[in-house]
């Protein structure tokens, strides 16, 4: 019993040490995360809340010690914010039945294989925040509001699944918003690296950062 203890103690130090190894992607050192959750009956309606975050972003960003802060509707690590499938433009939709149980965009058909991400809404600033590299493009801005035209930024993974080998800057995508919906065109503004979602020993998923207006 005792071999079988120290053996399986030293496996799991193995792991330990093998997960700290791990890039997350993004830099968790001198990082403070909080969750704030809005009562509806106050902040009901999509300007509110954006004023809110902008205007606790802001603020924060005077305190002492505070290099910068945004926000997110879910923190890296925190758990996936939403998972659905999407269509790429010029491409057929996804076929019925893809992953997770999704239903296809448009109602099903055939196609390619189903294509889902993972997405995100984010203020601006957030990329720097995290410490999550700008690949190309550029980052979420105070000029996309919401008499902007939607744009995103996707991180690597989204990249090599909707357009390999090309450049995805300018490239349009949809999401699938519910039966027999799909969602307007989101032009690329930026690729980001890819980043832990839930945990360090996952392979990197399909993202997409949405700004919050």
């Amino acid at each position: 019993m005792a071999a079988v203890l120290v053996i399986g103690a030293g496996l799991l130090l193995r792991s330990f040490e093998t997960l700290l190894r791990v890039d997350p992607g993004f830099a968790p050192r001198h990082l403070l995360t909080l969750r704030v959750s809005l009562p509806r009956q106050r902040y009901g309606d999509n300007q509110r809340t954006t004023a809110f975050y902008r205007e606790l972003t802001g603020r924060l960003r005077t305190l002492p010690r505070v290099i910068t802060a945004a926000a997110a509707s879910s923190p890296p690590l925190g758990g996936p914010s939403g998972d659905t499938l999407f269509e790429v433009e010029g491409r057929a939709a996804a076929a019925s039945g893809g992953p997770n149980g999704l239903r296809a965009p448009g109602g099903g058909g055939g196609g390619a294989a189903g294509r889902h991400a993972y997405t995100w809404v984010v203020t601006p600033g957030y990329f720097q925040a995290v410490a999550v590299p700008l690949l190309r493009g550029r980052p979420i801005s105070a000029a996309d509001g919401a008499a902007s035209p939607l744009v995103a930024v996707v991180n690597e993974t989204l990249v090599r699944k909707a357009w390999p080998g090309l450049d995805p800057i300018g490239k349009r995508f949809r999401l699938d918003l519910g039966p027999a919906t799909m969602g307007p065109w989101i032009e690329v503004a930026g690729v980001v690296r890819d980043v832990a979602i839930r945990r360090l020993d996952e392979a990197p998923q399909p993202e997409a950062f949405l700004p919050e207006a």
